[in-house]
């Protein structure tokens, strides 16, 4: 019983933590392009517009982290087999993100 009460615990806070380090990547992301050296020809867009978006963002990647079982107790799985999940389960996200943002015209993100 306390084996099981330690893996929902620590489960918890691994997805708090992997939804705190996007939502800061998604948020430092918008800085360095629109609030740096770098040049937005077409201005910079309205920080709302994306606030609201992370919130879709977040939804996303949890549901497939989640699908890719990165949140399930695996005692034998080496660091490269982690790596290489997180990094599958990074790319599927990317692409379901880049797909709804294309489809999605009524505002035009960032690509």
């Amino acid at each position: 019983m306390l084996s099981r009460r330690r893996h929902l615990v620590f489960s918890a806070v691994l997805v708090v933590g992997d939804l705190a380090l996007i939502t800061g990547a998604f948020l430092l992301a918008y800085w360095f392009r629109f609030l740096t050296i770098f040049p937005a020809p077409k201005g910079v867009p309205d920080f709302e517009r994306y606030q609201e978006a992370v919130f879709y963002v977040l939804i996303v990647f949890f549901l497939v982290l989640r699908s890719y079982g990165t949140y399930t107790r695996k005692p034998f799985a080496t660091l490269s087999d982690v790596a290489f999940t997180l990094l599958k389960a990074t790319l599927v996200t990317m692409f379901i993100l880049m797909a709804t943002t294309f489809v999605y015209r009524h505002f035009s993100y960032s690509r």
